[in-house]
């Protein structure tokens, strides 16, 4: 009689066997799994290295270690050089194929054999056409599941791009952004001026002949006491140290407070508005924008689309040299799982995400074109449908890779140090607070000084109102009365 473990694993093996029966489906991906075949089975790959998709450990990650590394001999056999190749590639697609080959029963306990690597995608493809092996990763997909009309298989969808930028640069940018919008308020400004000049032109003529005392004949200090009324009257309602008295100098008056009040609402519009412009003008798409980006990438067709002006390079390492040496582009556009890999990597504090793009793109792999091989047919078959009804198995498999963008890459958002250029009286701001306890402190400090000054200032008059003979006058007490002279001893 079989046990029930016998039967489990009997059952098992014919959902295994049978091209990935419904029963399969529910076996956890990220579990080890004996395959149905005492074969030792194996599947070469074709790969090109996408980091954290999948990518050689051994390779250079960073340009400071990668003198470090020791350069493969030219006397290394070819099968060495193979398995330290297959034991150095990891990624997210390598634990995920590994793991789906062996469910489906494609490979033994060993795992996928990833031997050939293409230095670019055009290579890749080469490999494709020429069956160089059984699958080729990472590609994109299209719309109707194929890739150049192969049999296409979507391991993951990437959940967009983000525009990296350098964080110094881009608030040196801001604040030019800030000064250019006060200087582009300078018409208001010269129109309000001569307004002003002008008004007080005209309280001084019609009020100088019969209000002498507020605004005196003499053209010089009565325009100028003129001019002071026509500031005040514009900005406070006026003072009250100048008032006209004539009825047409009052109503002159009235007529100017309503219009400083337009103007200064005016000025205010203006200003406001030439901020707004620039704090919208940042968070623009990227149209015409220099930006970098991987060659045949995601993140290129997404730039082309937003219309930027559009820089490739072969690698994430040499698009940060352009970004922060060089400065030849204004920020780096990156798929999001590939900024969070080479962000941690490179650990520049300067590097800070911008801007997120919402863009999802299918990712996977091509089966060889191969219309005899039946069992490979039948394997991207079952990977289909294990990928796709094991997302949450996926998932975590990427987030184990990719941890850092939640926790360390959004630590560095750019939003925040934006607003608080743009917001110096949110309370919540950093320039808020600074300013605040310049302020206070600026404030203290010069109470400080004002009463020690003032103590100092009394006591030296006190000491000054002495006699010589040791008579004293109390200071403080200046009514006219006999001083109280103490004898000399």
């Amino acid at each position: 009689m079989w046990t029930a473990a016998s039967l489990i694993v009997f059952i098992y093996s014919l959902g295994v066997c049978r091209g990935c029966d419904p029963d399969f489906l529910n076996v956890n991906l990220l579990e080890e799994v004996e395959s149905c075949s005492r074969i030792d089975k194996s599947v070469s790959i074709s790969w090109l290295d996408r980091p954290p998709y999948i990518y050689d450990e051994k390779a250079p990650r960073s340009r400071k270690n990668s003198e470090e590394l020791p350069m493969k001999t030219a006397n290394s056999s070819e099968e060495s050089q193979e398995k330290e190749s297959k034991e150095n590639v990891k990624g997210i697609f390598y634990e995920i194929i590994n793991k789906g080959l062996r469910l489906c029963g494609a490979i033994s306990r060993g795992g996928a054999n990833f031997t050939t690597k293409a230095q670019d995608l055009k290579q890749l493809d080469q490999y494709i056409v020429n069956n160089i092996a059984d699958f080729a990763m990472p590609v994109h997909g299209s719309d109707d599941g194929t890739y150049g009309g192969y049999s296409y298989v979507e391991i993951l969808k990437s959940p967009g791009v983000v525009f990296i930028v350098n964080k110094e640069e881009t608030k040196e940018h801001l604040r030019k952004q800030v000064a250019q919008a006060m200087k582009d308020t300078w018409p208001v400004i010269v129109i309000t001026l001569l307004l002003t000049g002008f008004a007080g032109l005209v309280i001084w003529g019609l009020d100088a002949s019969g209000n002498p005392e507020q605004f005196p004949r003499s053209f010089t200090w009565g325009v100028m006491d003129g001019i002071w009324w026509s500031v005040v009257s514009m900005t406070t309602v006026g003072y009250g140290d100048k008032v006209p008295k004539s009825p047409f100098a009052r109503f002159f008056g009235i007529l100017w407070i309503l219009t400083g009040i337009v103007l200064c609402s005016f000025f205010t519009a203006t200003f406001t508005s030439a901020l707004t412009a620039s704090s919208i003008k940042q968070r623009e798409p990227l149209l015409g924008v220099k930006v970098a980006v991987i060659a045949d990438s995601h993140a290129f067709e997404e730039a082309m689309n937003h219309a930027a002006n559009v820089k490739d390079y072969p690698n994430f390492y040499q698009m940060y040299d352009a970004l922060v040496k060089t400065r030849e582009v204004e920020g780096i556009l990156a798929d999001i799982y590939t900024a969070s890999y080479y962000m941690e990597e490179i650990d520049d504090p300067r590097l800070a995400v911008s801007m997120t793009l919402s863009s999802q793109r299918s990712i996977g792999l091509v089966i060889g074109h191969d219309e005899n091989n039946e069992e490979l047919s039948k394997t991207g078959e079952c990977l289909r449908k294990l990928f796709k009804y094991r997302q949450r198995d996926i998932k975590k498999i990427i987030f184990q890779h990719t941890h850092a963008f939640h926790t360390q890459t959004q630590n560095r958002s750019l939003t925040d140090d934006n607003n608080d250029i743009l917001a110096l009286l949110d309370g919540d701001s950093r320039w808020f607070r600074k300013t605040f306890l310049a302020l206070l402190i600026s404030f203290v400090s010069i109470l400080a000084i004002g009463f020690t000054y003032d103590n100092c200032i009394t006591k030296l008059r006190a000491q000054r109102l002495r006699r010589p003979n040791g008579c004293s006058i109390n200071s403080f007490n200046l009514e006219a009365r006999l001083p109280t002279c103490k004898p000399n001893r």
